[in-house]
């Protein structure tokens, strides 16, 4: 199974807090539409764009977000501001 499969719309949620980035400059970055995102996010979605999710995960990793299997992480090497914790964020329960 492919990374983009176990990534959920939480999580897209999630990296942008940990970054402060709103999803018109997630959207900028990412190049993609920002209804598409909004769409995303604003789920239920049973099924997401792989091609949509693979440029927002790439995106996002280039900001310094890992995603894990309870949720994101922001890599403190990345970032020297005192957002960067490098800890996990989990997801609120029933979020997956």
């Amino acid at each position: 199974m492919e990374e983009i499969d176990r990534v959920t719309p939480a999580q897209i949620r999630a990296a942008r807090a940990l970054l402060g980035m709103t999803q018109k400059e997630l959207c900028a970055r990412a190049r993609i539409a920002i209804g598409s995102l909004a769409k995303m996010e604003d789920g239920p979605l049973t099924r997401l764009n792989p091609n949509i999710v693979r440029g927002l995960v790439a995106t996002l990793g280039a900001c310094g977000i890992r995603f894990t299997a309870t949720g994101v992480e922001l890599a403190p090497a990345i970032f020297s501001s005192s957002r960067a914790t490098g800890a996990d964020v989990a997801l609120p329960a029933g979020a997956r």
